[in-house]
């Protein structure tokens, strides 16, 4: 135990498994109730103790430690035929102080990859669990190596920064998911896989805390996983700031996302094309923030569109007779038109993801902060 008054160490036990607790165990993780003075261990890889253990990977259960009686208690085993979770490594546990229960998620248990999300019961004696990921809503984020997680007890979401990809190519990136706990659902905020000054670059076995009453996310530290450089370690500390976009900013993001896509639709037709100009000076204008950069950068990009579907006729053209070159414009101007039959759908579905603005800023002594939205 570490005293911050006094700056000082002390040791508690020297053998949690001798009085009821746990073994020697990594890879687990902890968790304090503040209100109860109790500590939560749930998981991690037993470390074999002689050379029977080492025919089969030994996990440690979920265990409670009482800091007034200075006990410890087992609530759930390694192995069990429980509706609970099972014990694994490589996973994330949270605590939610206002509904007093204990969120594990994802993980790794002998070769199986685990995604699964769970609550646990801190209330009465034996407590319980439940399983929040049997069939979600939208799909989980994808299996990670060391992720870290998050919960926000006003908004009751837990965030998940990820790490390593556990697929074949083992490609380190970085996407940030929320897990609305009041909804069942996923949802993807903030996706970075490159290098760029204005935000931390991907990693894996790093560290991520949260402040609950600023709404700030702490990011220090971590491995790049570069392939050229494999000693290389991140000293680097930066904050997170998730700002929700207000209802009005919501209505008028799919009102533009809706605009946008229809002026695409009318400038896949060349016939349409002084009705999509006219679309794009009065309609889809009135909806563009003059005062955002991006915005209108975007809007003036817009114009091009207009003109990506025209072609030179063919020379071989010339020799067909006028019906065979009418009929041939028209394909043509069906598959360009059905080239952008999706763009409606796709701005429905961008509309979601409007909600989330990651802010990521990067701590230097001295000098300003940087900042972003995606």
């Amino acid at each position: 135990m570490y005293d911050v008054a006094t700056g000082e160490w002390s040791l508690v036990c020297g053998d949690t498994a001798a009085v009821g607790g746990p073994r020697l165990v990594f890879d687990h993780q902890m968790c304090l109730d503040p209100d109860t003075q109790t500590i939560y261990v749930f998981g991690g890889r037993v470390l074999p103790a002689n050379t029977e253990e080492l025919a089969s990977l030994q996990y440690s259960g979920l265990y409670a430690y009482y800091i007034a009686r200075n006990t410890w208690q087992l609530l759930l085993s390694d192995k069990h035929d429980l509706p609970a979770p099972q014990a694994r490594v490589s996973h994330s546990m949270l605590f939610h102080p206002v509904q007093r229960r204990l969120y594990m998620f994802a993980g790794q248990r002998n070769k199986a990859q685990l995604v699964d999300l769970w609550w646990w019961d801190c209330e009465g004696g034996s407590g319980g669990a439940r399983a929040l990921c049997a069939a979600p809503a939208r799909a989980p984020p994808p299996q990670g190596f060391t992720q870290r997680a998050t919960l926000d007890p006003d908004t009751d979401e837990i965030h998940v920064l990820s790490g390593m990809s556990k697929e074949k190519d083992k490609r380190v990136y970085n996407t940030l998911w929320v897990f609305s706990l009041r909804r069942l659902t996923w949802t993807c905020v903030y996706r970075n896989d490159c290098i760029t000054p204005n935000e931390p670059r991907p990693r894996f076995a790093h560290q991520l805390v949260y402040d609950p009453v600023r709404k700030i996310h702490y990011l220090f530290g971590g491995n790049p996983g570069t392939a050229s450089n494999p000693r290389l370690r991140l000293d680097d500390f930066w904050s997170l700031r998730l700002r929700r976009a207000s209802v009005h900013r919501a209505v008028d993001a799919a009102r533009a996302a809706l605009r946008e896509a229809r002026f695409r639709e009318l400038a896949a037709s060349p016939q349409l094309a002084p009705s999509a100009l006219h679309y794009l000076r009065n309609d889809l204008r009135a909806v563009t923030d003059l005062n955002d950069p991006q915005q209108v950068e975007h809007f003036q990009k817009l114009a091009t569109v207009l003109f990506a579907g025209s072609e030179k006729p063919e020379s071989s053209a010339r020799s067909l007779s006028g019906r065979r070159v009418r009929a041939l414009a028209r394909r043509r101007a069906a598959l360009r038109q059905l080239a952008h039959s999706g763009d409606m759908a796709q701005a429905l579905a961008a509309v979601r993801t409007s909600i989330y603005h990651a802010h990521p800023q990067q701590h230097l002594p001295r000098t300003p902060t940087a900042t972003f939205t995606t």
